[in-house]
C-alpha cells in the first residue's frame, strides 16, 4: 500500500467532521502522516512481541558497530527496539574458524550504571562512562539516549572491539506520497485503522468508536461476537 492510498484508507475511516477537524492543516496531509507514522511503531512493537518477524523484516537490522572507549555504540538509524546484543569479549585466543560470539543481557540503565561505577552515589545514567571505571560483572549493555552502551575491559578483548547489534530501526513514512508503507504489506490495513483510531480519540477522548482500531485484536472481536450471539439464542 502506498502512502497515499493509506491515507485516503484512514480518511475513509474517520467520518466526515473528523476528516474536516483533521484536514484544517495548511498541508491537509501532514496530520494524517504523521499517525500513520505512530502506528507503524505501535504495530511494529506489538507484532515483534507477538512473534510475528516477517511484519517487522523491512525494518529490521543487524550491524557491526566499532565500540568507542567507553563501549558505547551508536547504530546508523534510530532503535525502535533492541533484538539482541552480541560481542567477542574474551580473554583468550578463539578457535580457528570460531567467532565466539558472545550475548549481552538487557540492564536496566540505573543498575548497569550503578554497577558499572560500584559507587551507590552513581544510580542515574549520565554517561559518557570513564575509561578508568572498569565493570566486572556478566556482559550486560543498557539503551541510553538512544545509544547501546556496553560494559567492556579493556585488558579482557580479544581480536577486536566490535559489538552486533541487531534492532528494529524506528519505522519511517515518507512524504513521498507513491512509496510504500515501512512495514511488510499484510499489516497496512490494521496501521491504517491504529492511525484512524489514533486521529479520532483526538477528537473524541470519550471512545464512543471502539471498533477503530479493533483490526490489531482479533481475539477481543471474535470473542464479543461469540458473547453475543450465546446471548441473542438464551
Amino acid at each position: 500500500m502506498t502512502v497515499a492510498e493509506a491515507i485516503a484508507m484512514v480518511r475513509s475511516l474517520l467520518d466526515e467532521p473528523s476528516y474536516e477537524y483533521h484536514g484544517s492543516s495548511g498541508n491537509r496531509d501532514t496530520i494524517f502522516i504523521d499517525a500513520l507514522t505512530e502506528a507503524c511503531s505501535t504495530h511494529a512493537q506489538e507484532t515483534w512481541w507477538r512473534g510475528e518477524k516477517d511484519a517487522t523484516r523491512p525494518i529490521w537490522q543487524e550491524e557491526t558497530i566499532a565500540m568507542d572507549a567507553v563501549g558505547a555504540v551508536a547504530t546508523s538509524l534510530p532503535i525502535l527496539l533492541v533484538d539482541s546484543v552480541r560481542s567477542n569479549l574474551r580473554s583468550t585466543a578463539p578457535a580457528a574458524n570460531n567467532l565466539l560470539l558472545y550475548s549481552h543481557v538487557y540492564t536496566e540503565p540505573d543498575k548497569f550504571y550503578r554497577r558499572r561505577y560500584k559507587g551507590v552515589a552513581d544510580t542515574v545514567p549520565t554517561g559518557p562512562i570513564s575509561q578508568g571505571q572498569k565493570f566486572v560483572s556478566r556482559l550486560e549493555y543498557t539503551i541510553d539516549a538512544g545509544v547501546v552502551v556496553v560494559n567492556r575491559d579493556l585488558n579482557m578483548v580479544y581480536g577486536n572491539d566490535n559489538i552486533v547489534v541487531c534492532y528494529l530501526s524506528v519505522p519511517t513514512v515518507s512524504t513521498t506520497q507513491t512509496n510504500q508503507l515501512p512495514l511488510a504489506e499484510y499489516c497496512h490495513g490494521a496501521v491504517c485503522d491504529l492511525a484512524a483510531s489514533f486521529l479520532y480519540r483526538k477528537e473524541h477522548p470519550g471512545d464512543d468508536r471502539p471498533q477503530l482500531g479493533s483490526m490489531l485484536d482479533i481475539d477481543a472481536v471474535l470473542a464479543a461476537f461469540e458473547g453475543a450471539k450465546q446471548g441473542g439464542m438464551a
